[in-house]
């Protein structure tokens, strides 16, 4: 009799300490998730991505009050006498020759091939395309004075930077000969002011028989470069 009531004294003991045992459990378990101060957890590293960017490939110029910017590898030339147009409009020019020299043949005589980008007066407030076209109600005082005998290969209208701009790209006759000379034109306008950017880009002629192997002078590589040098242009007041 004896050994049974110690042997439930001992099991009352067990369960007495498995109950405390498992309270002190659940008791660390609260204090560890709910009492405990927080630890102070690092933050994560910010890492900040840069861009690259490439060095600037144009120069800024202005004319006139005209801005615009052409690539580095671009030369600002002198201007001769015999490039300033007559025109009672024209107000200032600047002309540009690419890194590579490839020499033309103009009416007065051999030069390396250029980009012309002149500034005129614009009063009337002539449009864009109607400057460059021939108008005998203006003629040549008004503007380009282009023949109505030229061909076009392309012609647009568009706006540049908030400007009215044509931009066509022709053929005009080399005189009583079949061949062509190719001519790019930019014209822009705004301020009562024009900005005409041109350059002969393609011509084929004897007058080449001695300077190219075909007789051919090709410099449509740099349309894309005169493209964006008219892009840059802003008239500013």
């Amino acid at each position: 009799m004896k050994q049974q009531k110690q042997s439930g004294f001992a099991h009352l003991a067990i369960i007495i300490v498995l109950v405390v045992a498992l309270f002190g459990a659940l008791g660390f378990v609260y204090w560890q998730n709910f009492m405990q101060p927080a630890k102070e957890v690092a933050p994560a590293a910010i890492i900040e991505k840069t861009t690259s960017v490439p060095a600037a490939t144009t120069n800024k110029f202005t004319v006139d009050t005209v801005a615009l910017a052409a690539p580095k590898s671009w030369t600002e030339i002198e201007k001769e006498a015999t490039d300033i147009p007559v025109n009672e409009n024209f107000i200032d020019k600047k002309m540009f020759i690419p890194g590579e020299k490839l020499e033309v043949v103009y009416g007065n005589g051999k030069k390396y091939f250029y980009i012309d980008v002149s500034v005129y007066g614009n009063s009337r407030g002539v449009s864009a395309k109607d400057w460059l076209v021939y108008d005998s109600g203006y003629g040549w005082k008004a503007g380009g004075g282009k023949a109505e005998a030229s061909t076009f290969d392309e012609e647009s209208l568009a706006k540049i930077n908030g400007q009215d701009a044509y931009f066509r790209k022709e053929k005009v006759k080399r005189g009583e000969s079949k061949t062509f000379d190719e001519q790019l034109n930019y014209v822009i306008s705004a301020n009562n002011k024009i900005v005409y950017i041109y350059a002969w880009t393609y011509a084929q002629s004897e007058l080449y028989n001695d300077i190219y192997p075909s007789g051919i002078a090709d410099f449509r590589k740099f349309e894309p470069y005169i493209a964006e040098l008219a892009q840059s242009v802003i008239i500013n007041k």
